[in-house]
């Protein structure tokens, strides 16, 4: 009996370490909202409570299955070796379990406010890139210290909590207990109670799957915060881990004979080729549409240059009033639905550069690639047409390898802001306005008649924002004016529009002064992503997730081009191959050019098909087959590819 009762009041304490662990849940659930309330304007409150109902029914999964390794691992050999400390050893587990999900909900904070996300795959970009600039961003404008106090703070007080309400057992009340039929029926109501537990935390509060909640369908509101709260740090990180996992096993998937050949030929590749480069070889077949090709092109990639300031319940603000004139003039066409092939302005860059779905894959610091240029990627096709290839960065030339990556992949000249003079400078680079600056010099001194491809990626609209806006012009109380609903009044928010603002104020500019410099200069205006804006209200994936995307020249005409095209940056290349290059051209790509399809296309997470937007880390749960089996076979020839070289073996 002794044990039995020993057992029973264990049982209770693993009870408590439950209610304890939930409750906290729910408390940094309210914390996290409260912080980011803004973001709540137009959000019913029934819509909240739902937030914290789903929440807490999806708490009961994570943290049950922790209460569940206590009853196995500390009630159950407590009861059966007299010997063992439970109350200490449960303490200690409970003290661990909190103090991680306090560090896992602490910096969830300052990673929102950067990522507008829970974790994602991004995390991994942070092991990739500058340390000291990312912490001393994290610092100044993210509350990173803040957030280390708190952490402390919450572990100094999870374990005070801890040794309170583990104090007491109720070991004395079960001894007095001594009728073996009372006993065998309080084990039956026990047993009969775990199984039911055990339900609940499987099915998320429910005891069937019909009604199941899981990390990947709580996530069901129409606001971006609420979908976020609506995790707890536990599914957070199972979350995490489960995306993570399912990317590598397509990654690391050997793919070898017939399926390598049915890959190669579901992305038009000739399936009976003898190797990955012969697969994606194309000939161009059509007269280009510039009778004689451009003597200068320039591709802008703006930092965290969103589409969302030019869609037209936006327009108003006036945010981007020199992209939005050049997107209406009769020399331009644009692509109105344009997604990036990278979470992150390092995998989108390489993406962008090598021609290959490089998300995720850190191609810029992989052997493979400093072997030979990838021959789907933009410079060295450039070279082929006889463009000198350069590229401008506004920040240093050793971040994420970006020097030794660009100069491998085609380039002929690399300048970073440690190559040219800059007097405005943070942590992360140079003002745009320097940048164009120096990118304008280097112009003057290129000969006329020379081809040359410039690509500039900016860096200003990124924290920290160090830049005095108001002084540059930024016309706030006009943008006030002119909020839309969903977007904040508040001076966080005024300072990210007015970066918006000042990125689009010196692209305009550099593009009359490049213009007047060359008139035979033919523009590419896009961003390297979006999703960094923190919107207050509900807003669409095409909001939050779109890029702008134009072609700029004087012998352009509008008419000559469809309006609804849709693409990814990894069609950039051949796009700009069709328009340029003679006929017979001989060139490499995974993906047709825009003009080639504009019924669809996808990227890492997303799918635009006939116009409608769909969000999924598995694409393959929201499209058809053939759009899932294309998008898998990208990401298995791009890995082969970056990871084992182009050969067939």
């Amino acid at each position: 009996m002794k044990r039995l009762n020993l057992f029973l009041a264990n049982l209770i304490q693993d009870f408590k370490l439950f209610a304890f662990l939930w409750c906290m849940t729910q408390i940094f659930r309210s914390f996290f909202l409260l912080i980011f309330n803004k973001e709540l304007v137009n959000i019913y409150w029934n819509e909240i409570i739902e937030c914290f109902v789903i929440g807490g029914r999806l708490s009961f999964n994570s943290i049950g299955w922790v209460t569940m390794i206590s009853i196995v691992m500390i009630s159950i050999p407590s009861s059966i070796f007299l010997f063992y400390n439970s109350n200490k050893i449960r303490t200690i587990y409970t003290v661990i379990i909190a103090s991680i999900y306090c560090i896992v909900y602490f910096f969830e904070i300052p990673y929102y406010f950067v990522f507008q996300s829970a974790y994602d795959l991004n995390v991994m970009n942070i092991f990739y890139d500058d340390y000291q600039a990312v912490i001393l961003s994290a610092i100044n404008d993210y509350h990173l210290l803040e957030c280390i106090l708190g952490i402390l703070i919450c572990i100094f007080l999870n374990f005070y909590i801890c040794k309170r309400i583990f104090k007491n057992n109720f070991y004395n009340m079960f001894k007095r207990i001594t009728d073996f039929k009372i006993m065998s029926l309080i084990m039956i109501f026990v047993i009969c109670s775990l199984y039911l537990f055990v339900l609940l935390i499987r099915f998320g509060g429910s005891f069937t799957g019909y009604n199941a909640i899981k990390y990947d369908n709580a996530q069901r509101f129409d606001n971006n915060l609420l979908n976020v709260a609506v995790l707890d740090s536990g599914q957070v990180v199972k979350r995490f881990f489960i995306i993570y996992k399912q990317i590598n096993s397509i990654k690391k998937e050997q793919i070898f004979g017939n399926d390598l050949r049915y890959n190669i030929k579901l992305l038009d590749g000739n399936s009976e080729a003898n190797d990955l480069k012969s697969a994606f070889r194309k000939i161009k077949q059509e007269s280009p549409y510039f009778k004689e090709k451009p003597k200068k092109i320039i591709l802008i990639i703006g930092e965290s240059f969103g589409n969302w300031p030019v869609l037209e319940k936006y327009q108003k603000m006036n945010l981007m009033p020199e992209y939005l004139s050049l997107m209406r003039s009769e020399n331009s066409f644009t692509i109105s639905e344009f997604l990036s092939d990278g979470a992150n302005t390092g995998a989108a860059v390489t993406s962008l550069l090598s021609g290959l779905q490089a998300n995720d894959l850190h191609i810029n610091y992989l052997p493979q690639t400093y072997k030979e240029p990838y021959p789907t990627g933009l410079g060295i096709q450039m070279q082929k047409l006889g463009y000198k290839t350069c590229f401008w960065y506004g920040g240093f030339s050793d971040w994420q390898n970006i020097k030794k990556f660009v100069l491998s992949q085609g380039f002929d000249e690399f300048y970073g802001v440690d190559s040219y003079r800059c007097n405005e400078i943070n942590v992360w680079g140079c003002s745009d306005k320097e940048l164009f600056e120096n990118v304008l010099v280097g112009m003057k001194n290129e000969a006329k008649d020379e081809y040359v491809l410039h690509v500039i990626l900016t860096t200003s609209n990124h924290a920290p924002y160090n830049i005095d806006i108001v002084k540059e012009g930024f016309p706030e109380q006009k943008v006030k004016k002119s909020l839309p609903d969903n977007v904040p009044n508040n001076k966080d928010a005024m300072t990210h529009l007015g970066y918006i603002w000042y990125t689009d104020k010196y692209i305009g500019k550099f593009v009359q002064d490049a213009k007047s410099i060359n008139a035979d200069t033919l523009f590419m205006i896009t961003g390297d992503h979006s999703e960094r804006f923190d919107f207050s209200g509900k807003a669409s994936i095409e909001d939050r997730s779109s890029l702008p995307f134009l072609f700029y020249h004087n012998n352009i005409k509008k008419q000559d081009f469809s309006s609804s095209l849709c693409g990814s940056q990894l069609q950039i290349a051949p796009t700009l191959i069709n328009l340029i290059a003679p006929v017979n051209f001989e060139y490499f790509a995974l993906r047709d050019s825009l003009f080639d399809n504009n019924k669809y296309t996808y990227n890492f997470k997303l799918l635009i098909e006939n116009g409608q937007w769909k969000f999924s880390n598995k694409i393959e749960e929201i499209s058809g087959n053939m759009i899932a089996e294309k998008r898998r076979a990208e990401i298995l020839i791009s890995s082969k590819w970056i990871l084992q070289g182009p050969e067939f073996y």
